[in-house]
C-alpha cells in the first residue's frame, strides 16, 4: 500500500504529462481520450468511466467507458447514464465533493435510479474513486475509477484523482470554447458562401423574363442550397383580402394553384401580416399550417418567408419537408432568398401580372370575384360622368351539385369552363362575364345590353338549356339568374366609398333575386325589387333569432294525442315544437322550420325534440300517469335522415330516457324517401330494426306510388286530402 500510495509523488513528470495532454484537447471526445490514456500511468484501476454533465442540468453522459476485466466489458453507455442526486454516482456528483467507496457493495447509496443505472455493475469486493469534475462551482461532468479485489483505493490516490479531474475540468471548458470558436468561424464562412450563392441567383433571376420562368427559376435555384421535397409561392389580393396560389412544386401541383384562402389565414397569413419568415419543426402540432391549402398532410417541417419587406410584402415563399427537419441556417438562407426572389419578381415588372393572375379563375380564365366588383365599382365611377345604364345579373346553375356527384368533378370542371366560354360569346364586347366561385357566374351589362336586362337574362338561359357534350355523354344545364339594375343617375356622390358601398348593394341585390329565382323553379330569371331585400333582411333576422334561441334553449315541446276513432283511445301523442320569440312572441312552426330545414339548424333542434320527448314520456311512466303502452311520435326531416350520426342522436336519446325504443315512433316526409344514394332508406332499416315504428306524413304529394310502399321501411301512411281527391 505504501508503494502504491507514493506513486504519484513519485511521477510528477507524469502529472506535467497529462496536464500538458489534457490541455492539448480540442473537443469532448478527445479530452476523454487522452485522460483516460495518461491516467493509466498514473493509478491502477479496472474499470474507467467519464461522465459530461448535459445541457438539461440534470443528465450525465457517458463520454468514456474503458475495461480492463470481464466484469465491465459488456457496459454500455445507455446501460449507465446517471441523473444528478440518484445513486450512489449522482449523489456524489451533485454534492461535488470526492469520496473514496471502501466497498460498493455495501454502500447504501448503491441503489439503481429509476431511468439509468446506480453506477457500476457492483462485484464483491470492488471499491472505487468518484470524483466531481467542477470549474467555478459548476458541476461539469464525473470520474469514476474502479478496481477489483481487496486491493482498495487510498486518500492517497483520492487526492491524485482529484488533481486530475480537477485539470479535466479546465480542459473541458477550454475545449468547449474552441469548439464554439470553431462552430462561429464555420458559420462565418456559410454565410459568405451563401451571399456568394444569392448574388449568383439574383444575377440569374433578373435575367429571367417571362412570370412562369421566374417561378421555376426561383423553385430551381433554392432547391440548389436548400433541398426541399414541395415548394408553393402565394401572392397576396389585397382587394380581395385574400392568399392565392400562383405556382407549386409539388405532387399536387395541379390542385393547388389556383386555391384561394383568406389574407390573414393560417401560418402564411402570420408571415404576410408581420413581414417575418418563419420556421416550424413540428408541423403536426401546429394547426396553423393545416390551414394552408398546399400544405403536405405528411410534412415534418416547413418554412414560409415573406417576399418582400415588411413595409410592401407582395407574397410568400413557402417550403415544406416530409421526413426531415430544416434547421436555422436553412430559415436564415430562405429569407435572404425570398428578398432577392421579391427584387427579381418586382424588377421584371411580374407584380401586375401576378396581380392579373390572383385576379384571374384558373379553371375558366374569367374574371373572378375580386376583379369583377373592381369593374362594377369602375363601371359605376363612369356612370357619373354619363346616362348610361348598368346592370348586374348572378348567374346560379342548378343541380350542378348531381352533376358532380354522378359524373365526377371532372366533368363538373369541364361543364364549367363549356359554360363560360358560352356565356362570354354571347354577350357584347363591352359586358363582362366572370366566374365567382363554384357554379356561380356574374356579368356586369353596360350601355345597350343593360337597357334590356331582361331580355339578356332570356338569352343567356336560352344558350344554357343547349345540351354540352361531355365526355360523349349529353348534359343537360339550367340556371337561375337575378338581376339588379341601377337607379340613379349623373351627378350622384362620387366618392370612393361611396362607389364601394353602391357596388356592393348592387351584388347583394342580384344576389337577393337569384334566389327567389331559384325558389320559383329551375330556369328562372327574377329582377330585383325593394320588397326582396327587405324579406331578406327579415329573413336573416329571423335566422340569427333562430340560432340565438337554440345557444339559449329557447323552445318548448307541446304534445298532441292522437285518437283511434274506433275506440276514442288516446294511442299516442305528437311532440310539437312551440317558440317564443322574446320580441315578436309566439312564432309559428311554418315560419321558421322551412328556414331551419334550408339552413341545417334542424339538426340540432331536432335533436332536442327528440331528447325532451322520450324524456317526457318517461317522466309520465315514472309517474303512472299515461297508458304503459302509449307512444310518442317525432317529426324527423329529410335533413336529419340524411345525417350519418342521426342513428345514434336516436339510440342516445332511448338511452338517455331509460325508454324502450317500441314507444317511439318517427315521422318522416315524402320527400325523405327520394333518396339518390341509400343513406336514408339504410337509417330508415336500422330504426325498424331497434323496434322504432316509422311513418310517412303527408303521402302522395310527392311522386311516391302505393306500390313503391311496399318495398320501403315504413309501417303506417298519412294520406294527403289531395292524394284522395
Amino acid at each position: 500500500m505504501e508503494a502504491r500510495s507514493s506513486r504519484w509523488t513519485g511521477h510528477l513528470e507524469g502529472i506535467e504529462a497529462l496536464f500538458r495532454a489534457l490541455n492539448s484537447g480540442r473537443d469532448v471526445n478527445s479530452v476523454a481520450e487522452l485522460l483516460a490514456r495518461e491516467i493509466d500511468k498514473l493509478i491502477d484501476w479496472d474499470g474507467l468511466r467519464f461522465y459530461v454533465l448535459q445541457d438539461d442540468g440534470i443528465t450525465l453522459e457517458p463520454v468514456t467507458i474503458v475495461s480492463k476485466v470481464p466484469e465491465y466489458a459488456a457496459e454500455t453507455a445507455e446501460g449507465v447514464r446517471l441523473r444528478l442526486g440518484e445513486g450512489l454516482s449522482g449523489i456524489i456528483a451533485r454534492s461535488g465533493v470526492a469520496e473514496v467507496i471502501p466497498d460498493v457493495l455495501r454502500d447504501p447509496r448503491m441503489v439503481v435510479a429509476p431511468g439509468g443505472a446506480a453506477s457500476s455493475s457492483p462485484a464483491n469486493d470492488q471499491s472505487m474513486v468518484v470524483v466531481p469534475l467542477v470549474f467555478e462551482d459548476r458541476i461539469l461532468g464525473l470520474l469514476e475509477l474502479s478496481r477489483l479485489g481487496l486491493d482498495q483505493f487510498d486518500t492517497d490516490e483520492l487526492r491524485l484523482a482529484q488533481i486530475i479531474a480537477a485539470q479535466a475540468a479546465v480542459a473541458l471548458v477550454n475545449a468547449g470554447n474552441v469548439e464554439e470558436l470553431e462552430r462561429r468561424s464555420a458559420s462565418l464562412e456559410r454565410q459568405l458562401a451563401s451571399q456568394r450563392q444569392l448574388v449568383a441567383i439574383t444575377e440569374r433571376l433578373l435575367k429571367t423574363g417571362d412570370q412562369h420562368a421566374i417561378f421555376t427559376a426561383i423553385a430551381d435555384t433554392l432547391a440548389e442550397v436548400v433541398p426541399y421535397d414541395a415548394l408553393t409561392i402565394y401572392v397576396a389580393d389585397r382587394q380581395a383580402d385574400e392568399l392565392v396560389a400562383v405556382f407549386a412544386r409539388d405532387p399536387y401541383e395541379e390542385d393547388i394553384v389556383g386555391a384561394r384562402l383568406g389574407l390573414r389565414a393560417g401560418i402564411t397569413g402570420d408571415v404576410i401580416a408581420r413581414g417575418e419568415a418563419e420556421l416550424i419543426q413540428d408541423a403536426n402540432q401546429d394547426p396553423r399550417s393545416q390551414q394552408v391549402p398546399g400544405t403536405p398532410d405528411e410534412i415534418e417541417s416547413l418554412i414560409v418567408a415573406p417576399l418582400g419587406s415588411p413595409e410592401g410584402v407582395i407574397g410568400s415563399l413557402n417550403v415544406y419537408r416530409v421526413a426531415r427537419q430544416f434547421d436555422e441556417e436553412d430559415l436564415d438562407f430562405t429569407k435572404l432568398f425570398a428578398n432577392h426572389a421579391a427584387i427579381a419578381l418586382e424588377n421584371a415588372q411580374i407584380h401586375e401580372q401576378l396581380s392579373v393572375a390572383a385576379r384571374t379563375d384558373p379553371l375558366t380564365g374569367l374574371p373572378n370575384r375580386a376583379l369583377f366588383r373592381d369593374r362594377v365599382e369602375r363601371a359605376l365611377a363612369r356612370r357619373r360622368r354619363t346616362s348610361d345604364s348598368l346592370a348586374v345579373l348572378f348567374l346560379d346553375l342548378d343541380e350542378f351539385k348531381h352533376i358532380n356527384d354522378s359524373l365526377g368533378h371532372a366533368a363538373g370542371d369541364e361543364v364549367l369552363k363549356l359554360l363560360g366560354v358560352r356565356l362570354r360569346a354571347s354577350l357584347r364586347a363591352g359586358d363582362t362575364v366572370a366566374r365567382l366561385g363554384g357554379d356561380e357566374f356574374a356579368i356586369l351589362l353596360e350601355g345597350p345590353s343593360a337597357r334590356q336586362p331582361l331580355v339578356a337574362a332570356q338569352r343567356l338561359t336560352d344558350v344554357l338549356r343547349d345540351p354540352l357534350l361531355i365526355d360523349g355523354r349529353e348534359v343537360n344545364v339550367e340556371a337561375s339568374v337575378g338581376i339588379a339594375i341601377t337607379v340613379t343617375g349623373p351627378g350622384e356622390n362620387g366618392a370612393a366609398g361611396a362607389e364601394r358601398a353602391a357596388a356592393d348593394a348592387l351584388l347583394r341585390d342580384a344576389d337577393v333575386a337569384m334566389y327567389r329565382a331559384k325558389a320559383r323553379g329551375k330556369g328562372r330569371f327574377v329582377q330585383f325589387e325593394q320588397g326582396m331585400h327587405d324579406q331578406a333582411m327579415a329573413r336573416l333576422d329571423l335566422e340569427t333569432a333562430l340560432r340565438e334561441a337554440i345557444a339559449a334553449e329557447a323552445f318548448t315541446v307541446v304534445y298532441q294525442p292522437v285518437v283511434e276513432l274506433r275506440t276514442r283511445e288516446v294511442r299516442a301523442v305528437e311532440a310539437l315544437i312551440r317558440w317564443v320569440h322574446p320580441t315578436q312572441g309566439p312564432i309559428a312552426p311554418d315560419a321558421f322550420v322551412p328556414l331551419a330545414e334550408e339552413t341545417g339548424l334542424i339538426r340540432p333542434i331536432g335533436r332536442m325534440v327528440l331528447r325532451e320527448a322520450c324524456r317526457q314520456l318517461q317522466s309520465w311512466n315514472a309517474a303512472g300517469s299515461v297508458d304503459p303502452d302509449l307512444a310518442v311520435t317525432v317529426n324527423v326531416s329529410a335533413r336529419q335522415l340524411a345525417d350519418s350520426g342521426f342513428l345514434d342522436e336516436v339510440r342516445e336519446a332511448l338511452a338517455g330516457a331509460t325508454l324502450h325504443a317500441s314507444r317511439l315512433q318517427l315521422e318522416i316526409t315524402e320527400s325523405a324517401l327520394l333518396d339518390r344514394d341509400g343513406h336514408a332508406i339504410a337509417t330508415l332499416r336500422a330504426l325498424r330494426d331497434l323496434g322504432i315504428r316509422i311513418t310517412v306524413d303527408d303521402f302522395g304529394t310527392g311522386y311516391s306510388s302505393l306500390s313503391s310502399i311496399k318495398v320501403l321501411p315504413v309501417d303506417a301512411l298519412k294520406i294527403d286530402r289531395s292524394f284522395i281527391d
